[in-house]
């Protein structure tokens, strides 16, 4: 061999080697204790790698803490003490076995790394070897490709769990930097995060492996220090459940969190590309809102079906156009139609730039902060969960999925995608009668299931035959014929489709002869005005349909007034939704003149329009209006209140958002003192201010109807406080009273403290985020030994500390009627949260307790666990 002319190559060892011109590495001996271990950390010593893989003694790692733990695996934090190779990489153009001299160095010693331990993974299995296999495959260049960095493998000697060496992340999951600082987190750094998680798939997808495990627990965020910048960035992690996309998929496990998962997985199709694009369309729902999606609800079975059946997240307001396009593309619930994962990088990066859009984003994103419109106040606590196995839970939705429980109401939820869908003929043989029989009979005489066919998007039928599922070849019939022909059907849900404009014509045009049909759901169509206007005609003449769903369909003014005017003919529709319809100023004119003539409507939606109507009151039959974020302002607001002081069938108006300011809140407390049927009033968000306020609260001293009132965030301050403390004393109607966001301050908590001693009707009471303090804290805690009858409270966010949670505690031991109670962000410390846990040990009623983000501390964390062990919280 040639000798080494001009330079030295130091390795870990510190020796020198003389024998070559570029200088073959000198490997340490790979010796695990496994030979299949083995084999995969010498394949990355002989691959043209930036990063190689090793064996690490676990004697060289101290300092160690844990940081978190999922469903197969803790993670720690450690120092390693002979510490990362510093970067070595085989020069361009030279031998994959040959590496430059001149960029050999040392290591970095004593570094910060994080150490991934497999649960139960003493006795090495197939999954670990996966991992393991994948770490390998796509290990070059990872820092640039977005991943997480992986040194080499270890054992725990006490356990002989083996363990992952990963680079250490400093802000640590999505999750957890969503959840502790989202308001900081600008529309610039978003797209700036999806940009790396993108890439990172991209480079996972192109290496022909499926992640199958996306969700926020696998997205890392690491902080950045260079010279010149620092910046935060994600990083993607956790291969344990990828798998190359051409492996046999039978018997394969699935594993989870509920809502990242695609539709298609809970049917048990076999995990493709599009599977990991529909997660990806979750995360992006999650940056803009900084929530996991359903949040509010339970991770169960329920939730499976919903999201088959089409249900998606609520887009929040600030999310700019392309992101919004896309990730609803991403979501489709047909994987076919998701788009790639490099399509999603070209637009992402087309957009990357577009320093106005954010901009706007930002400005947007600011005014809803200050709203609390992002505030979660009810989170299921079993929607806290990391992944695991869904495939129990998935058998049991199949035989749900495979079948109607009542056959009047047929949903295609985002099957049709033309004017025609396919439909076999004997299915109409024996419909006639089904909305006679049973649920039970149904099961057992017509184990019906419509299921989406991948290659022709086909619906079937198909019959259950000994666990089986067997079919009859389809035909296609148009959308027309086939409602004629299915006579008995009673529910039609379309929502969700990709119907064409002439396909919602087709439908307007069968409610003339359809003698049946009494619900039809048509939201989130894009249907636009030809369809909106037809479907308006249809119904001067349909006399069975009495449920109406228009809902997200950008209809307009024109489809808009052709729906009002129908109104006036119409003699069955009862409820109508044409909520998100951008619907203006002269469609509410006019929905306001057919409502004087209508008879029939008792339910009607209007939220998220631009309506500006002024007479909508006027009706003799609507029991329920929705006119949520309209914009309406102060005029309008005005003449709804003297529109309720005449009117005499509403019960339920909801006017959340909408600008109303102070004159019209005093206009309105103005017409509570007259109207005697009102039970349901929603005034949150609209900057009513103090003298507003004050003039509620002595409405509510007059009002006999009144049973829910929100007044959230609107600037109402201590005098409205004390008024509306000081009304709760005399009215005997109200049940629900909703205060939060309202600066009240600590003198109109006591105030509303001594309301509480002799209020005898009130059941729930939201101060969340007032400035309480202490003193009323306290003074809060002793009405409830008085109180009787209040069963919810949320104190959260109000500065409490410690000696109100310790008040509070004392309380809970006495108090039979509090069923939850929120007392996060308070404060409260160790010894107010051993208090707590001694009050659980007593207390028999309560249900729910939230005590997040107090800096209980380890001692009243524990003594808050033995606590509920004793309880039956």
């Amino acid at each position: 061999m040639r000798k080494l002319r001009k330079v030295k190559l130091y390795y870990e060892n510190n020796k020198l080697c003389n024998d070559c011109y570029h200088a073959r590495r000198i490997l340490n001996v790979v010796n695990s204790g496994n030979q299949d271990i083995d084999n995969l950390i010498k394949a990355t010593h002989s691959k043209q790698l930036k990063y190689r893989l090793e064996w690490i003694p676990f004697k060289d790692f101290v300092d160690i803490k844990q940081i978190g733990s999922g469903g197969f695996s803790e993670i720690f934090t450690a120092t390693w003490t002979k510490g990362t190779l510093n970067n070595l990489y085989v020069s361009k153009g030279k031998s994959n076995n040959f590496y430059n001299s001149e960029n050999a160095s040392s290591r970095n010693k004593n570094a910060t790394v994080a150490l991934k331990v497999l649960k139960d993974s003493s006795n090495i299995n197939s999954g670990f070897l996966k991992e393991l296999q994948n770490i390998v495959e796509i290990q070059p260049n990872s820092s640039v490709r977005k991943l997480v960095q992986c040194y080499g493998v270890s054992q725990d000697p006490n356990t002989n769990n083996y363990i992952f060496v990963m680079s250490y992340m400093s802000h640590g999951s999505l999750n957890q930097y969503l959840s502790s600082d989202f308001k900081n987190i600008t529309w610039k750094m978003k797209i700036n995060f999806l940009r790396d998680i993108v890439t990172g798939i991209k480079w996972i997808h192109e290496n022909k492996i499926i992640h199958r495990d996306i969700h926020d627990g696998n997205i890392l965020i690491n902080y950045v220090k260079k010279s010149k910048s620092e910046y935060s960035e994600s990083i993607v992690a956790d291969l344990g459940f990828s798998r190359p996309a051409k492996e046999n998929p039978k018997n394969s496990e699935i594993y989870g969190i509920m809502p990242y998962v695609a539709p298609e997985v809970f049917r048990k199709k076999q995990y493709t590309f599009s599977s990991d694009i529909y997660s990806i369309g979750m995360i992006m729902w999650e940056l803009t809102s900084g929530r996991r999606p359903f949040c509010d609800r339970e991770y169960d079975g329920n939730l499976a079906l919903s999201i088959c059946d089409g249900s998606r997240p609520v887009i929040t307001e600030d999310t700019p156009i392309f992101w919004a396009i896309l990730m609803q593309k991403c979501w489709c619930s047909e994987p076919s139609e998701r788009p790639s994962i490099s399509e999603i990088y070209k637009i992402i990066s087309s957009y990357w730039n577009v320093d106005n859009i954010f901009l706007e984003a930002e400005n947007k994103r600011q005014g809803l902060l200050k709203s609390g419109k992002f505030i979660v106040k009810h989170m299921h606590p079993h929607s806290k969960t990391h992944s695991k196995l869904l495939t129990p839970t998935i058998d049991s939705l199949l035989s749900s999925l495979h079948r109607f429980s009542m056959l009047g109401s047929v949903n295609f939820f985002q099957n049709i995608g033309s004017d025609s869908f396919n439909i076999i003929p004997e299915f109409f043989k024996d419909i006639s009668n089904l909305n006679s029989i049973s649920n039970q009979q149904i099961s057992k005489k017509h184990p019906i299931n419509f299921s989406l066919n991948e290659d022709n998007n086909e619906i079937k039928r198909r019959k259950v035959v000994n666990n089986e599922l067997s079919s009859s070849q389809p035909y296609t019939l148009p959308i027309t014929e086939a409602i004629d022909k299915i006579i008995s059907l009673s529910d039609l849900y379309l929502n969700h489709n990709k119907l064409s404009i002439e396909a919602g014509k087709v439908l307007a045009e069968s409610l003339y002869t359809n003698p049946t049909l009494n619900y039809l759901d048509l939201s989130s169509k894009r249907l636009c005005n030809g369809a909106g206007q037809a479907m308006a005609i249809a119904l001067c003449n349909n006399n069975t349909l009495t449920n109406l769903n228009l809902g997200s369909n950008y209809l307009s003014d024109e489809a808009g007034i052709a729906l009002a005017m129908s109104l006036s003919k119409n003699i069955t529709l009862m409820c109508l939704n044409l909520k998100n319809n951008e619907l203006g100023n002269k469609a509410g004119t006019v929905l306001a003149e057919a409502l004087c003539k209508n008879t029939s409507l008792t339910n009607l939606d209007l939220s998220d329009n631009k309506l500006g109507a002024e007479a909508l009151c006027e009706n003799t039959t609507l029991t329920n209006l929705n006119l949520c974020g309209n914009d309406l302002g102060e005029s309008v607001g005005k003449a709804l209140a003297e529109a309720l002081c005449k009117n005499t069938t509403l019960t339920d108006l909801n006017l959340r958002s909408n600008q109303l300011g102070k004159s019209a809140g005093e206009a309105l407390a103005e017409a509570l003192c007259k109207n005697t049927t009102l039970t349901n009033l929603n005034l949150g968000l609209n900057s009513l201010d103090e003298s507003a306020g004050k003039a509620l609260a002595e409405a509510l001293c007059k009002n006999t109807t009144l049973t829910n009132l929100d007044l959230v965030n609107n600037e109402l301050r201590e005098s409205a406080g004390k008024a509306l403390a000081e009304a709760l004393c005399k009215n005997t109607m109200l049940t629900n009273l909703n205060l939060g966001l309202n600066r009240l301050g600590e003198s109109a908590g006591k105030a509303l403290a001594e309301a509480l001693c002799t209020n005898t009707t009130l059941a729930n009471l939201n101060l969340y985020n007032n400035s309480l303090g202490e003193s009323a804290g306290k003074a809060l805690a002793e009405a409830l030994c008085k109180n009787t009858t209040l069963t919810n409270l949320d104190l959260s966010n109000n500065i409490l500390g410690g000696l109100a949670g310790k008040a509070l505690a004392e309380v809970l031991c006495k108090n039979t009627t509090l069923t939850n109670l929120d007392l996060s962000y308070n404060n409260l410390g160790e010894s107010a949260g051993k208090a707590l846990a001694e009050a659980l040990r007593k207390n028999t009623t309560l249900t729910n307790l939230d005590l997040s983000k107090n800096k209980l501390g380890e001692s009243a964390e524990k003594a808050l666990a033995e606590a509920l062990c004793e309880n039956n919280i």
